[in-house]
């Protein structure tokens, strides 16, 4: 929590830090790892970050958002790719939104 109050050059009171990660927390957007007291997104919370990023490229090409499907959060652990390729154009559209990339999905 230190680390991000620097990063953000003392601009954002401490407390206020502390405050908005306590409610990413309530949210269970992040956890506190306990064995070297740093904080890490959830698997929503990483799906929620890849989701606005992906957002912020596509305003920016003009492009429309795809529906989210369940479990996708474009930073999976399935051992197997989706049936449906889908781009997450802030990779560059080599990596669907099920984590894998173009490759190890089925050639329609």
């Amino acid at each position: 929590m230190q680390d991000l109050y620097h990063r953000l050059q003392g601009q954002v009171r401490f407390l206020a830090v502390q405050a908005k990660l306590n409610y990413l927390a309530e949210l269970e957007l992040v956890y506190l790892e306990n064995k070297d007291l740093l904080w890490y997104p959830s698997w929503e919370g990483t799906g929620l970050k890849n989701w606005l990023h992906e957002q912020s490229v596509r305003v920016a090409l003009n492009e429309l958002m795809p529906e989210v499907q369940p479990g996708e959060n474009g930073n999976t652990t399935l051992s197997q790719a989706c049936e449906n390729f889908r781009p997450l154009l802030s990779q560059g559209g080599r990596f669907c939104w099920c984590g894998h990339p173009f490759h190890r999905h089925p050639l329609i």
